[in-house]
């Protein structure tokens, strides 16, 4: 039995569930009008820039070969991931986003760097671009309306997370190795998680200002919202990074 594994599974496990508990309760707290306290938002600090060095820790010491993209993905991830603790100025939330938009650059190199794989692509490509160019449009366009000065930077993020996804679907039709599926699924959980961000961030259709008398239901809906948004990104990079593992 391999104690560091489990050690580094269950610290990571718990920051994990910690980022989504401080998560989940600022989100009740900003829905209701309600100072954030400092409870969530020390767990927060503290939790989430945890998670992408336990994912990766975890990852070297189970994958039989580390692959260098993996490695610089959970490192922007990481950056991404503390950048984006200050993500309501946008100095520190475009840093965060560009982070992001590395490591999805990473991940795109990893899924076509497969031997043989680009040799191997046919005219039939077309045929699966367009699901992620039709997605990537609807999502624009909800989002424009209330993108501001961040149109151009949104184009390009949204670009780059379909490309990485499309590049995921095409290494699985390829490789037909049961494991290749679970980066397109994390890809796939990706563009929902980030869509559930952006969707919060920018979308201009608003409700009207909160109320501190907001009722049991709209806290649960707004909790419930917090975890799918938040737990789509982490099992995301865990389900990534696990199709490229073997555990010995």
């Amino acid at each position: 039995m391999n104690y560091a594994r489990i050690l580094i599974l269950l610290l990571f496990i718990a920051s994990a569930l910690g980022y989504l508990t401080a998560s989940a309760i600022q989100a009740v707290q900003i829905k209701t009008g309600k100072r954030v306290t400092k409870f969530p938002q020390m767990l927060l600090y503290i939790s989430k820039p945890l998670m992408m060095p336990l994912l990766l820790i975890l990852y070297l010491l189970i994958a039989e070969r580390a692959h260098h993209f993996i490695i610089a993905a959970l490192l922007f991830g990481f950056l991404g991931d503390t950048l984006l603790l200050k993500g309501d100025k946008k100095t520190f939330f475009m840093a965060g986003l560009v982070s992001f938009l590395l490591g999805h650059i990473a991940y795109t190199y990893g899924f076509l760097s497969t031997p043989a794989f680009i040799d191997k692509l046919s005219p039939s490509l077309l045929f699966f671009v367009s699901p992620y160019v039709i997605t990537g449009l609807l999502i624009y366009r909800a989002l424009y309306p209330g993108l501001g000065s961040m149109k151009i930077p949104t184009a390009i993020y949204m670009s780059a997370i379909l490309i990485m996804s499309l590049s995921s679907l095409l290494r699985f039709l390829y490789i037909k190795d049961p494991r290749s599926l679970l980066p397109l699924i994390g890809s796939i959980l990706f563009i929902t998680s980030d869509t559930a961000l952006a969707m919060d961030k920018f979308r201009a259709v608003r409700t009207a200002k909160a109320s501190s008398g907001a009722n049991s239901h709209t806290r649960l809906t707004t909790i419930l919202k917090s975890i799918f948004k938040d737990s789509s990104y982490v099992l995301a990079q865990v389900l990534i990074v696990s199709g490229f593992t073997s555990i010995s």
